[in-house]
């Protein structure tokens, strides 16, 4: 007799279900109400409407209901969904569905222990279910006072209902919505609150300082930036166009190409060239609206030259930090309103401290000065994926590369907003500090002397105190992670230096014996000479093999030797006192000498030098840091090639040098192709083996003489223009 085996299907208790997919499943109250709410939106319901006491829930909408077919077959059906992508809504609004697990219903199961629902569809019967998640209950309910809708009751609550938890619920509902097709309002006993989409409230003069829009296309791996500001005042402008740059300080649009820039991000390293290539292309095209503002003070305010100085409300009254919230669709994702810094902009910060008119520090937006919305879609962007438990994000390569490509937008922000400001306010911070320390050690010397001071003397020295607290707070707060940020430098400067320190003691005991490292490769071929065996060692059958050929590795040998020689002479040369002392420098001597210890060590490299004024009043220093890491650049970036040729232009502008720069190599790499300046930060590399302080090193050379770079481009290679600041003589 044959064996049928018997099918089983898994039986699970009621209450245990509402305890998963509810009670465990939504960590608060108001994540619970924003799923229902969901629900509502997916029925294609117009309006919602939430009714609170202290101990019961009434939630009622105008969605298309259901009937006891529904209920059967789809409500008692835990995990089934039919819901597609998008449908048509009563007024003819394309809607894209929320939901799609086929749980969400569970989240009644947080609010309250016992539930009572009414639906109705048009032109069908109503009905009542009711459930105190052990036993459910269906039947009919005459004289619904509706066409069609669901009215839920819930009650037995699980958390007793306060005035104060309906106006932050309020708060949250308008915050997680991204959609215009529905209204829910929320009514605490006789008082109502209206649920409004704070980030539909801001607009630039009114609340905020500068919009930013972001815009990324997947298929070319790009984003698009469009900034428009209203922050500077007419003489700001005015001070630019005097500088000859072209910035305007109403608006700033960029195309940046990802495919090379995301490549070498530090968040992204454990991934190869080719998965981010690849995801870049899977991430699909998403959107980003996010709002800047500030507030400063009155003296800030003209040192600065911005637009105001009356104080603007902060985003949205009452709730200054509203963040930036991140939507799927219609609604945010569950732990993304806004409410967390989710794209840890103050860690950033506090990382990079410096002023935005600082001349070589990057300023960084904090997270209480920024707001707005992050918009992804749920079938383009599928590869961001949601926790079951409804607690964030998987962090995949596709989410870290969203976050990233966000703080991209943000960081040509920072950098436009910070290079208005370098001009306007070229700010000297040792003699603004020594001016504020001056006035406030005086007060504190001579105390008493208070009690003749004018109105005009307590304010100035409440500024000063004022500005000094002002650092003094903000220097506790980022010590910690400055010094945290720092530490790689410090650790690999000293490293550097350690090995400096070696390699010199090394140079001076090979330069004590260098007259017999240049002589051993002569004194062995005269040894052979001597005992007659050079000429054999020339012929034919013992020069066919190159690691056999005597005479040729002798050759070889003596020219590795003057290498290591000329390296020694100029480590030494490189570490003598008078290369730091201040002096009038003949500028086509050092330029020159310079350009020679390159030349002899690689025989590739050609220099045409071209210098127009005689000399500079400055150290030998400021010169060899600055060409030598430009052409130590040059030669690892160009070290494939046969040949290279470097040109160095220098002419006297204005009291200053200007510098060009420039070789005929492969040029800037293309992931700095929208912003060439990016090389002169700290850690910026795109050398798997740099450590990218090269060029930064240089900037800070440049900007410690009063100079600045003014340009850097490709043209039929690398160029790179700057002035050097101190004095020029003809």
């Amino acid at each position: 007799m044959e064996n049928k085996a018997e099918r089983l299907d898994f039986v699970i208790d009621g209450s245990k279900i509402a305890e998963l997919f509810g009670i465990q499943n939504f960590n608060n109250a108001e994540n619970a109400f924003l799923e229902i709410v969901k629900n509502s939106y997916d029925a294609g319901a117009t309006s919602v409407d939430i009714f609170l006491t202290e101990n019961l829930i009434r939630i009622k909408d105008n969605g298309i209901g259901m009937d006891s077919e529904i209920i059967k077959n789809n409500w008692m059906h835990v995990g089934k969904s039919e819901k597609k992508y998008s449908f048509l809504d009563i007024n003819n609004n394309e809607r894209i569905y929320s939901g799609s697990k086929g749980v969400g219903r569970f989240a009644i199961a947080r609010l309250g222990e016992k539930v009572s629902i009414i639906s109705k569809k048009r032109d069908s019967n109503a009905i009542e279910w009711e459930t105190d998640w052990n036993y459910n209950y269906l039947s009919n309910y005459d004289n619904v006072p509706f066409e069609q809708g669901t009215e839920i009751t819930i009650s037995n609550l699980r958390e007793s209902i306060s005035r104060e938890f309906a106006e932050r619920l309020c708060y949250f509902l308008g915050i997680s919505e991204n959609y215009s097709q529905m209204t829910v309002l929320v009514h605490y006993y006789d008082e109502l609150f209206e649920c409004k989409m704070p980030y539909d409230n801001i607009s630039i003069g009114k609340n905020c300082l500068t919009s930013i829009k972001l815009k990324y296309s997947a298929s070319k791996s790009a984003l698009v930036v469009n900034i428009e500001s209203d922050e500077f005042a007419e003489e700001a402008q005015r001070l630019i166009d005097d500088s000859k740059k072209r910035i305007d300080i109403k608006k700033y649009n960029v195309e940046i190409d990802l495919s090379q820039k995301m490549q070498f991000n530090s968040q992204l390293k454990r991934f190869s060239k080719e998965d981010i290539i690849s995801a870049l292309g899977l991430l699909g095209d998403f959107s980003s609206e996010l709002f800047f503002n500030n507030l400063y003070k009155k003296s800030d305010a003209e040192l600065n030259h911005y637009k105001r100085l009356e104080k603007l409300p902060y985003f949205i009254e009452g709730e200054e930090e509203i963040g930036i919230a991140l939507y799927r669709n219609s609604f945010c994702i569950a732990n993304y309103d806004g409410s967390i810094d989710w794209l840890a902009l103050g860690k950033r910060s506090r990382k990079s401290p410096a002023a935005a008119s600082h001349p070589t520090g990057s300023w960084r937006v904090r997270e209480n000065q920024i707001c707005g919305k992050v918009v992804i879609d749920k079938k383009e962007n599928d590869k961001i994926v949601e926790m079951q438990n409804r607690q964030g994000i998987t962090s995949n390569i596709y989410f870290i590369l969203l976050k990233e490509i966000i703080i991209a937008g943000i960081n040509e922000f920072e950098k436009y907003r910070q290079s208005i400001s370098r001009i306007v306010n070229p700010k000297d911070y040792s003699s603004e500090k020594e001016s504020s320390d001056k006035v406030i050690d005086s007060f504190i010397k001579n105390p008493e002397k208070a009690a003749g001071y004018s109105s005009g003397d307590f304010n100035r020295l409440a500024d000063h105190v004022s500005s000094a607290f002002d650092t003094y707070k903000k220097a506790v707060i980022q010590v910690e992670s400055i010094v945290e940020d720092q530490n790689y430098s410090i650790g690999l400067l000293n490293s550097l230096s350690t090995i400096g320190l070696r390699a010199s003691w090394r140079a001076h005991e090979i330069d004590t014996d260098r007259n017999n490292y240049t002589k051993y490769s002569s004194l062995i071929e005269n040894s052979l000479k001597e005992y007659g065996m050079w000429d054999t060692l020339n012929d034919e059958q013992h020069t066919l093999l190159s690691h056999r050929n005597v005479p040729e590795l002798l050759n070889s040998n003596s020219k590795a030797t003057q290498s290591i020689i000329s390296f020694i002479d100029s480590i030494l040369t490189s570490v003598e006192k008078d290369k730091f002392e201040t002096k009038n420098i003949d500028l086509k001597n050092l330029i020159g000498q310079i350009c020679n210890d390159w030349e002899r060590e690689f025989a590739f490299v050609t220099f045409h030098i071209n210098i127009e004024c005689s000399s500079y009043y400055g150290s030998d220093n400021i010169f060899e840091t600055i060409f030598n890491n430009l052409i130590l650049n040059s030669i690892q970036i160009n070290d494939k090639l046969d040949s290279l040729d470097v040109y160095i232009d220098i002419k006297k502008e204005h009291g200053k040098l200007l510098v060009i720069y420039r070789d005929n190599g492969i040029g800037l790499s293309s992931a700095f192709s929208s912003d060439p300046f990016e090389i002169l930060r700290p850690h910026t590399t795109t050398r798997k083996k740099g450590h990218g302080l090269g060029m930064w090193i240089v900037n800070n050379t440049i900007v410690s003489t009063k100079g600045e770079v003014l340009s850097i481009y490709n043209d039929n290679g690398f160029v790179f223009e700057f002035l050097l600041g101190e004095k020029a003589d003809d």
